[in-house]
């Protein structure tokens, strides 16, 4: 089964830091990928969104390219003259992200892996479903959204 994987990384590093946990993007990357070696599945693509601006993620963003996951920087500020934080900036990236591949590469996936416990996540997981694709959630323990443990592995 083709995989594409599309991970809300401040949502899930933050999960796991709350729990004594720190996750670097190398045992990010080996989890996905034993996952899916166990299912087998085939990851078409991983796509990861962040504000690495964060000092907690400085220098990961190289990291991950290295291992050819298509990054996305969401910036977490408007812009110079405003200071103000952008409220799920990156979910909002992921979500027009995951909808432009389903609308013009539907044909190259056959299940969406999204790696998060925000419950602002279930739109774009009932749109995928209605386009007749698979979803599985996967997220830390304790920090998922009950709307999306329906989704859960």
């Amino acid at each position: 089964m083709r995989v594409i994987v599309f991970v809300d990384y401040e949502n899930i590093w933050t999960g796991l830091f709350e729990q004594g946990y720190e996750l670097t993007p190398e045992n990010l990357m080996e989890s996905i990928q034993n996952y899916a070696k166990k299912e087998n599945y085939t990851l078409s693509a991983i796509y990861l969104y962040a504000n690495f601006d964060r000092e907690e993620f400085w220098r990961t963003q190289t990291s991950f390219e290295k291992t050819l996951v298509f990054t996305r920087h969401v910036y977490g500020k408007n812009n110079y003259a405003s200071t103000e934080n952008r409220k799920n900036a990156a979910d909002m990236e992921l979500i027009l992200e995951a909808q432009e591949i389903l609308l013009t590469r539907t044909f190259t996936f056959d299940m969406v892996l999204l790696l998060t416990g925000d419950g602002d996540f279930l739109p774009l997981v009932r749109k995928i479903r209605a386009w007749g694709k698979e979803v599985k959630i996967i997220g830390v323990d304790g920090s998922i959204h009950q709307n999306l443990s329906h989704f859960c592995d």
